[in-house]
């Protein structure tokens, strides 16, 4: 902005004190810059934020205002913008809201300072010279102090200036609602955020009608009416949509490696230690500094971290043989990891998948949306009664989301929790909160990275023309027979075999190209790749049980039949569930009311 557009003749950096409260710190960076606009030896200052927007000639007759009568601290209102240039928020205060304007560069602000009444932002109130304190008595009886103030304030009318707060106007919302110092005066803001970014971006622009938005104020519901202006009023030279920038941010990620003791032979602990040695081996070296890997898996003792090791080890009930226990082995991973160490993003995976470490690392950095789960693919089977959920060979998780499906598992019955596996069941916990949250589309709780699955026959593939450009493959054992399937030994010769070959081509790959045609695949593959397919079961859960389906047939219709992510697939889903006997409530009764 200083170097390319001349928008700006000066940059502050600002160092804040993270230990005070988070407007508190928004309150000093705030005299911060007064400070630095009086040591350039200005006399006045109007501290705005990015998105507050005066009209050039409101502005013009303002100052020729204060010069004529000398105002020491003015004040103006303002009205939010919703959406686009065309809608306002009606905000619960009848008499409106008040933000500081031009002001002489010796006042500052105070964190819920109470010298100016009016309702406004308690992170930019000036504080005001007082000569005593008088005793008033209230209409109530009651006696209080009341200041006396030697410097009075100035309001201008709504007619000569005003502030168009251009608050919900985004290329990206959720990084402003993130990043919003208040978020956690409410307990369950990331519930909140998401469901305001869901109606934000289903909103109509073409609508002349009363509206609601739901956002993290506090009112009934946590809704705001959304009004249409007759006309629009401003048109801002350079427009919020064209300003963004993607910014490569790296984040903090952990990869959990899933593995467990339940092989005579070793087959996961030694397929785990094949992972450290190919796709993982970059990460141990420390290649990135910002990737941690973690082993995880079962034992007799007290859950712990060996850190010299890389593994995370976790108790487990070797009395029961409950299919809960592989989602909560997971989630007490997690917790410990997250005490241990902080992370942005954890990715869950498996002692049979390969891992693009660097691809995963430059999607990530420049991702903004921290609601995004990642998947290697999307499955989808009516003998689940899931219908849609996700890959267990490896999800993306960011850890803001981890607590909350934690919260989701203390509160469901450990009788439903057996119902189907950690990954399906992560999946339908993750469906129920959308619905919960009456989020516009309860399928689109998860991303779809469309990782490679090695789905024919495991002695049939063609592995000189396997896709190694992908953001992971799958290397699991598809033999001919049940009694291959089962053989530990088979597969740990196979598996360990296979994942060695596609590193070492994904290697040979790898070298042969930049980085920055690296960079321009990754970001390539994410526009034309993601949320592409799904596959679908389509017998019902009676002839998926009772049929006489051979253990091919179900391989092949489990992986095989793949249909376009798109509005057709979900209604074709709709009608088969239905067909099936299958009934969702609540999707199926709000669909039918609107």
């Amino acid at each position: 902005m200083k170097d390319e557009d001349h928008l700006v003749d000066s940059v502050l950096e600002v160092v804040l004190d993270s230990s005070k409260e988070p407007r508190i710190q928004e309150t000093d960076k705030r005299n911060m810059l007064i400070q630095d606009i009086e040591d350039h030896g200005c006399s006045h200052a109007i501290i705005i934020d990015s998105d507050e927007y005066y009209s050039h000639n409101s502005i013009l007759k303002a100052v020729q205002e204060i010069n004529e009568h000398n105002y020491e601290i003015t004040y103006c209102q303002y009205i939010n913008y919703y959406a686009d240039y065309n809608h306002f928020l009606v905000y619960p205060f009848k008499d409106g809201m008040y933000v500081p304007f031009i002001t002489k560069t010796k006042y500052r602000h105070s964190f819920d300072c109470t010298d100016f009444p009016m309702p406004s932002d308690p992170t930019r109130r000036f504080v005001r010279p007082y000569d005593r304190e008088d005793i008033i008595t209230l209409p109530n009886g009651q006696k209080r102090k009341q200041k006396h103030f030697t410097v009075d304030y100035y309001i201008f009318p709504w007619n000569v200036v005003k502030m168009h707060h251009l608050s919900w106007l985004r290329a990206d919302m959720r990084k402003k609602v993130n990043n919003w110092s208040s978020k956690t005066c409410f307990e369950n803001y990331n519930d909140l955020i998401d469901k305001a970014i869901d109606v934000y971006e289903h909103f109509d622009h073409d609508s002349k009608e009363e509206q609601k938005a739901s956002l993290l104020f506090n009112t009934p519901n946590h809704e705001v009416f959304v009004h249409a202006f007759p006309r629009q009023y401003i048109h801002p030279k350079y427009d919020y949509l064209t300003r963004l920038r993607p910014a490569r941010s790296e984040k903090k990620i952990a990869i959990m490696n899933l593995s467990t003791t339940n092989s005579k032979i070793g087959l996961f602990e030694k397929l785990e230690e094949c992972g450290r040695n190919t796709w993982a081996k970059d990460v141990l070296d420390g290649k990135y500094p910002n990737i941690d890997y973690w082993g995880v898996i079962d034992c007799h003792e007290d859950s712990h971290i060996d850190e010299e090791k890389h593994m995370i080890y976790v108790k487990n009930d070797y009395s029961k043989d409950n299919i809960q226990q592989l989602l909560d082995r997971w989630v007490e991973a997690c917790e410990l990891l997250t005490k241990y160490k902080s992370y942005d993003y954890i990715l869950r995976t498996n002692t049979s998948t390969w891992v693009n470490v660097e691809f995963i690392n430059e999607m990530l950095a420049y991702q903004t949306d921290n609601s995004k789960i990642f998947t290697h693919k999307f499955y989808s089977a009516f003998w689940s009664t899931f219908n849609v959920y996700c890959s267990g060979a490896a999800m993306i998780w960011p850890t803001r989301n981890i607590p909350i499906l934690r919260d989701l598992i203390k509160h469901t019955s450990d009788k439903i929790l057996n119902l189907a596996l950690d990954d399906v069941m992560m999946s339908a916990l993750w469906r129920q909160r959308a619905e919960k949250l009456e989020l516009t589309d309860p399928n689109n709780c998860w991303t779809s990275l469309e990782g490679y699955c090695l789905a024919d026959k495991y002695n049939d593939i063609d592995w000189n023309n396997v896709n190694i450009q992908v953001p992971m493959i799958q290397i699991k054992t598809f033999a001919n027979t049940e009694e291959e399937k089962n053989n530990d030994a088979y597969r740990l010769e196979s598996d360990t075999q296979k994942m060695t070959e596609l590193d070492a081509k994904y290697r040979q790959w790898r070298n042969s190209i930049s980085d920055s045609v690296f960079k321009t695949f990754v970001e390539t593959y994410m526009k034309i790749n993601i949320n592409k397919t799904i596959g679908i079961n389509r017998y019902s859960k009676q002839e998926w049980q009772k049929g006489n389906l051979t253990f091919e047939q179900k391989t092949k219709e489990t992986l095989y039949n793949w249909k376009p992510y798109n509005q057709e697939t979900i209604e074709w889903l709709e009608n088969r569930a239905k067909e099936c006997g299958y009934n969702h409530p609540y999707y199926w009764k709000n669909k039918e009311k609107k």
